[in-house]
């Protein structure tokens, strides 16, 4: 049932990027180290309890995350199977990563089988009508609005893209919704979605994409059409430090006898490793390098920031110069403003 206390009116609310033990760090793959140590149900749980009415669960390149809410729980009407999925851009060292929406096992088997080849993949999604949403736009191209032929490709590919993500920074957000905008006003009318990107339950549903929507049919529609919005925080400091802290106090927990799902071999190099980096995380390591990692990352934006402002400006200036003058009389030629007089200020 839509929200009916929000400024805006009623809204249909979804947090459409959510984490759960299932999604794990490719690249620490031989620790066993995974992205959340969330449960699938306390997920859904905790969303359902922050007013959002459609409920999915975005891990990395596997929906089991999914199924095991909808097993557990006898398959809940307001629970979206879809997944997070890892491709590649054509001849560019570029990692994409898409949010498709909506789908069941035999389209994730096969988006898994393509995921690799980005042209067959996007034809697969675009044939089946499969919902997708392009995720860290900005940060795939190195932090960098990518050059125009790249942009038209990827606007003329997917309809759907994220602008609000609540594990990054105000300004990447902003930056992210200022080039969609932008983008729409162009003639590409893009979908604009927002999740929370959790990887504990600390900020489950306070980012989210939100439609007039009354139901998750009609949801799903605006997603489609391009009516929906983003709302709610981004990412601070402190709440992704509270999110990578989880994250370690959960890999040490899976290293416990008896506890995770971890094979023995990992647990012994998982344990050196953990010793060994446990003073680190005592002298707040994490919450250093959070901070380096937004610092740097809002003094790259910034740059971007005022790259497009200074491109902005060079186009409003050519526009002017080709504006014919007979169609903008100048109608104060002649006038040098000596005979200008000050409004009289009412009296008080």
């Amino acid at each position: 049932m839509a929200v009916k206390n929000h400024p805006l009116g009623p809204l249909f609310r979804a947090d459409l990027h959510v984490h759960s033990r299932y999604s794990r760090f490719p690249r620490l793959r031989r620790l066993g180290i995974r992205c959340s140590y969330s449960s699938p149900v306390s997920i859904y749980r905790t969303a359902k309890a922050r007013g959002m009415d459609l409920v999915t669960i975005t891990d990395h390149n596997t929906i089991d995350g999914c199924l095991e809410v909808r097993d557990r729980l006898g398959d809940p009407d307001d629970l979206m199977i879809s997944e997070e999925v890892e491709s590649s851009y054509p001849d560019r060292p570029a990692k994409i990563h898409l949010n498709v929406f909506d789908i069941d096992e035999e389209q994730h088997r096969e988006i898994q089988r393509l995921r690799n080849h980005f042209e067959d993949l996007c034809s697969y999604l675009r044939q089946n009508r499969i919902l997708a949403s392009f995720n860290h736009f900005i940060e795939t191209f190195a932090f960098a609005v990518p050059s125009e032929p790249v942009l038209g490709n990827l606007l003329d590919r997917f309809d759907l893209f994220e602008v609000r993500d609540g594990a990054r920074h105000s300004t990447y957000n902003r930056l992210m919704e200022r080039v969609l905008w932008q983008a729409r006003h162009g003639g590409y009318p893009k979908g604009l979605v927002g999740g929370s990107n959790a990887h504990s339950l600390r900020r489950i549903g306070l980012t989210y994409t939100a439609s007039r929507a009354g139901s998750r049919k009609e949801f799903l529609e605006d997603l489609r059409t391009g009516a929906t919005m983003a709302f709610g925080e981004d990412g601070t400091l402190l709440g992704m430090t509270g999110d990578v802290y989880q994250v370690i106090g959960g890999y040490y927990r899976s290293l416990l006898p008896g506890k995770g799902d971890l094979r023995v071999l990992e647990k012994i190099q998982g344990l050196a490793v953990s010793l060994c980096s446990l003073p680190l995380h005592l002298v707040f390591l994490p919450f250093f390098a959070v901070r380096f990692h937004f610092t740097a990352t809002r003094n790259i934006l910034l740059q971007i920031q005022r790259r497009l402002d200074f491109l902005e400006v060079t186009a409003f200036r050519e526009r002017i110069q080709k504006f014919p003058e007979s169609l903008a009389p100048n109608r104060w030629s002649g006038w040098s403003g000596k005979d200008a007089v000050d409004p009289e200020l009412p009296s008080t």
